[in-house]
């Protein structure tokens, strides 16, 4: 499906093919948004072309300006062995701290193992990896290329489309219609669970009984 025959579904479904509503700028925004929000909830898996590598030297990997999220980083790092006073290369895949992880980066010993951490300092975001890396490689799922005009391609394999037009509607009725926006944000979190393999529990149907019959 063309980015324009996305456009001409979504206004269908938002019952503004006349353009009265919502521009064509906006719509797109949404699906730009939508694709952000997609790729950075879903399993590696789902979206295997945007898995990317980046190699680094020193203890901060600045991130890609197409970053979203980490998937593993590997390290190498020094370590002194109790006992020794020599240090030696161990090369290790890091635990992934959550961003409210600042003790454990600062204080955990070095036989608790690599660790990484997403950092922000002004508008620098970058990746932080201890203890005492020096190396290493960060693999990461990457942005896709932006959606610019109804002329542009959609970045994504074809499966992926339905959730993305759900949630760019989504956002459109989110100024207009609070309950139909729920409705197909409801559709583009189900598809999410789906992806992360998550079972939504399911309506067990009531059999009714069988009518007694007379004596």
């Amino acid at each position: 499906m063309t980015i324009q025959e996305m456009l001409f579904m979504i206004r269908s479904r938002l019952k503004d093919l006349a353009v009265k509503v919502w521009s064509e700028p906006e719509l797109i925004s949404n699906l730009n948004a939508g694709i952000y929000d997609y790729i950075s909830k879903v399993p590696a898996e789902s979206v295997p072309t945007l898995i990317k590598e980046a190699t680094f030297s020193g203890t901060y990997w600045n991130c890609a300006t197409d970053y979203v999220k980490v998937l593993h980083v590997i390290i190498d790092h020094g370590v002194t062995p109790s006992g020794s006073t020599t240090s030696t290369t161990l090369t290790e895949q890091c635990k992934i701290l959550d961003i409210d992880e600042e003790y454990y980066a600062l204080y955990a010993p070095a036989w608790a193992g690599a660790w990484a951490k997403y950092t922000t300092i002004g508008d620098n975001h970058s990746i932080k990896m201890g203890p005492s890396a020096y190396s290493g490689t960060v693999t990461y799922i990457g942005l896709p290329s932006t959606i610019a005009s109804a002329s542009s391609t959609f970045p994504l394999g074809s499966e992926h489309e339905e959730p993305i037009m759900n949630f760019a509607i989504a956002q459109a009725l989110s100024k207009t219609n609070a309950q139909e926006a729920a409705t197909y944000m409801a559709r583009y979190d189900q598809r999410i669970a789906t992806e992360q393999g998550v079972k939504f529990p399911q309506r067990h149907k009531v059999e009714k009984a069988d009518p007694q019959e007379g004596p």
